[in-house]
Parts: structure tokens; C-alpha cells; sequence
């Protein structure tokens, strides 16, 4: 069996103590709280409520939809894209202790961080969609593309994550500039504002999340299908979970050495 393969394996076969951690994840940190269900919802909500209701104060933009449903559906996407793309490194950082036991191989531990991620981005969806569709309207019939687009572009976000990982361990200085770089970034990548159409076409050539956050909400707003994206992101998406899986299996020892 490759070493892909194997970390593939280990994966399936303790899918039931991830869950249980993203589970323990979301709602440990609030438990000596009096309202600990109230605090783990409203904690990865906050951030694009502020953006939602300073767009609604603010005067609108050429983006040509409600400004509401363009930051909205913008910062979903940023966070999404940006929290599944350092979430290896910062699940590695966090549960260190982990990594010594035999129950948890590398996988596992990425995959209780990218699990947190999509029960925030749930959370975050269903606080925004009202909003959305009381501003505008989602396409139906272009939520299949949507949903296709949303899930391949998560994929290949996490596997660069996983890619980079050793990286990030072995050089925290990196890593810091990563996270500094993406904390400000979200105002160049079209989740907020737009920036002017030739400034825009300049992001969408550079940067991949500008990219991928413009086409999928043109996509959900009925503006065509970008075939050409998904399919390409479908083949992304399956050469980054190949070398992610083969990083985590086959750097095993060094990603411990790194992380301790």
C-alpha cells in the first residue's frame, strides 16, 4: 500500500474520534459560560455580521448587486478559503499532544481542524443567507455549479494547507508572515468592496481566492457557469489531496519533530 493510501486508510478508520473532537472543539472552549451554546455560535458569525452591517450603512458600490449579498456571500467564501488553507498548520500548533499517542496519525489531527472550519462556515452560511435572498436572489439552478465550485475550491485550499505544512513548522517565521499576509488580504480579493473593473480583472489574474470568491458569486447570482474553473479545480482538487495525503504519510516523523 503507497503512503498516500495509507494515510487515506487511517482516515476512515477513525472518522468517529474526529468528529468527536471538532465536536469537543466547537464547545469547550464556552463551557464555564453561562450561555456556552450562545457564544459558540455567535464567535464565527461576528466577523461578517460587522462586514454585512457596514455594508448596509455605506454607500453602494459599482459592483452591481446589493452590496448586502456581494459582502456577503464575499466573506463567506474569504474565511472558507483562508481558515481551510491554515488550518493544518494551526491544528498542528494546537494539538501537538496528540501526535504522540497512536491513536491519531497526522491526517487525523489536519482533519479535526478542517472539520472546525466547515461547522463554522455552516454557521456563517445560514447566517447570511436571509440576508442574501432578502437583498437579492440565489439561482437555482446554478446551485449545483455553486456547491461545486465551493467544495473543489475548500479541497485544493486544504491540500495546499497540508502541502505547506512542513514548511510551517519547520520555519514559524513563514508562517507568521502568512498569517499577517491573509489577516489583510481579504480587502484584495473582491469579498468586500470592488476595487474599479481593471483593478478587479488585475486580481482575478493574480490571485486565486479573488478568483474563485468572483466566479462562484457570480455563478449563485445566475452570471453563467465557469466550466472551465470547476473543471479545473476538480483536477486541482485531486492533485493536492494526493501529495497532501502523501506529505502527512511520508513526513509523519518530521511533521512530530517539527510540531513539538
Amino acid at each position: 500500500m503507497t503512503t498516500a493510501k495509507m494515510a487515506a486508510a487511517s482516515l476512515l478508520t477513525s472518522w468517529d474520534r474526529i468528529a468527536y473532537l471538532v465536536w469537543q472543539d466547537f464547545v469547550s472552549p464556552y463551557r464555564r459560560t453561562a450561555f456556552s451554546a450562545f457564544w459558540a455560535v455567535v464567535r464565527p458569525i461576528l466577523p461578517i455580521s460587522a462586514f454585512i452591517f457596514l455594508r448596509m450603512i455605506l454607500p453602494s458600490g459599482d459592483e452591481g448587486v446589493h452590496p448586502v449579498v456581494y459582502v456577503g456571500i464575499g466573506t463567506i467564501l474569504w474565511f472558507y478559503l483562508s481558515e481551510l488553507l491554515m488550518s493544518p498548520v494551526q491544528t498542528f500548533r494546537r494539538k501537538r499532544s496528540l501526535l504522540g499517542t497512536t491513536q491519531f496519525t497526522p491526517i487525523g489531527i489536519i482533519a479535526t481542524g478542517a472539520g472546525g472550519v466547515l461547522l463554522d462556515f455552516a454557521l456563517r452560511a445560514t447566517f447570511a443567507l436571509p440576508f442574501v435572498l432578502s437583498y437579492g436572489s440565489i439561482e437555482l439552478e446554478n446551485v449545483p455549479a455553486g456547491l461545486a465550485l465551493i467544495v473543489t475550491s475548500g479541497i485544493v485550499s486544504l491540500g495546499i494547507g497540508i502541502i505547506l505544512l512542513p514548511a510551517f513548522l519547520v520555519f514559524p517565521d513563514l508562517y507568521e508572515a502568512a498569517t499577517v499576509i491573509l489577516r489583510y488580504a481579504i480587502f484584495f480579493s473582491l469579498a468586500v468592496f470592488p476595487l474599479g473593473p481593471e483593478t478587479s480583472d488585475l486580481l482575478m489574474n493574480t490571485n486565486p481566492f479573488a478568483l474563485i470568491i468572483a466566479e462562484t458569486r457570480a455563478c449563485l447570482l445566475g452570471n453563467g457557469v465557469p466550466f472551465t474553473l470547476i473543471v479545473t479545480l476538480c483536477a486541482l482538487s485531486i492533485g493536492t489531496t494526493y501529495l497532501g495525503f502523501w506529505v502527512t504519510g511520508a513526513l509523519g516523523s518530521v511533521l512530530r519533530e517539527a510540531a513539538s
